[in-house]
């Protein structure tokens, strides 16, 4: 007699077992299609798809004009407000089963239109039937803008022997080109004063949202106004119809005036050791440079972060004990946009 707990594996096994054999994919039909974001590569199966089409469901009855639906599975993309071009690409594909050898336990695939209920009487054929057992290329013009495709992917069978079993593959799938590029930008960097009403910029196709929400109009609209005393990044989140998401950055320098100190002792201290300039981090392309008494340059950078800093050498070299002269041109548009004057370097 099996002890109990012996049991209860037991029956936890045969269920699990029936669950996982049984189980179908979540895009088995049209209306539950896997989203292709742009450019995204996923890993997919048609392992366990539907066998037997249904009248009542999304996926044909019988044959297609294209080939005999066995084993679908389903993907969409959506286009931007251009449309144009794009490139369906199945790749690494690895079948097993118990197919006719002349099909090469391969995939078969084709890009459709339809209507937003997915009604299998209102599919259109987009491209061409194609069909591998290693990769697969679709390309696609003239895709009109803001409209949904559908991208039915089947094993390969001989559709005049039933007793074949279609081809159940492992592989990969991506969607890429003009016509669904999201077109998400952020905008250019912007450099501003203090406490302004200041735009953002940004664009794409999908409904937006700016990540932090703090200082800033409407974090649901391309175009908000942020109002800001630090620099500040926000993220431009916009999200398709399909549950796409794409991201883009843009950074708002508060520009302060500069405060430039005039003394370094770079003795290993740890204290003034390094020329400061306060408030150079909202001046990301400012020009630095510093020249000795007798013109020769011994500094030059383009920005000024904390890992250049100017520590009073030259080469590598320590300088002396001397007057030195600096030039700091901004590049801005909205204060002063070049700082001169002298630093005194004692050791």
């Amino acid at each position: 007699m099996l002890q109990k707990h012996s049991l209860l594996y037991f029956i936890f096994l045969i269920v699990f077992c029936a669950n996982a054999l049984g189980q179908t994919n979540s895009n088995d039909y049209c209306e539950n299609a896997t989203a292709l974001c742009f450019n995204e590569t996923i890993k997919s199966t048609n392992f366990n798809a539907t066998i037997n089409p249904c009248d009542n469901c999304s996926d044909w009855i019988g044959t297609n004009g294209c080939f005999e639906l066995n084993n679908s599975v389903w993907f969409n993309f959506i286009t931007n407000t251009n449309g144009g071009s794009a490139t369906i690409k199945i790749l690494n594909i690895n079948c097993s089963s118990d197919t006719n050898s002349n099909y090469f336990n391969e995939l078969e695939a084709v890009v459709l239109s339809a209507d937003t209920n997915c009604v299998h009487t209102t599919y259109e054929f987009v491209s061409a039937c194609v069909s591998n057992n290693d990769q697969i290329l679709i390309d696609l013009q003239n895709l009109a803008a803001e409209q949904e495709y559908f991208v039915l992917i089947d094993g390969g069978t001989d559709i005049n022997d039933s007793t074949i079993f279609p081809a159940e593959c492992e592989f990969e799938i991506k969607a890429y080109g003009s016509a669904i590029d999201p077109l998400i930008n952020a905008g250019n960097d912007i450099y501003t004063a203090p406490n302004t009403d200041t735009p953002l910029n940004g664009s794409g196709y999908g409904n937006p949202s700016w990540f932090p929400d703090y200082y800033i109009t409407n974090t649901s609209i391309f175009n908000p106004i942020v109002f800001l005393d630090l620099t500040t990044t926000y993220e431009l989140t916009i999200t398709q119809n399909n549950g796409c998401e794409f991201n883009d950055q843009v950074t708002v320098y508060v520009q302060e005036p500069l405060e430039v100190f005039n003394t370094i002792t770079p003795n290993g201290d740890g204290f003034n050791d390094q020329w400061v300039i306060k408030n150079i981090e909202s001046y990301p392309l400012c020009r630095v440079s510093i020249f000795s008494r007798w013109g020769q340059r011994v500094f030059y950078n383009i920005g000024y972060p904390d890992s250049r800093k100017w520590d009073g050498t030259y080469n590598g070299q320590h300088l002396p004990a001397d007057t030195y002269y600096y030039t700091i041109e901004t590049g801005s548009i909205i204060g002063e946009s070049t700082y001169s004057g002298y630093i005194n370097l004692i050791r």
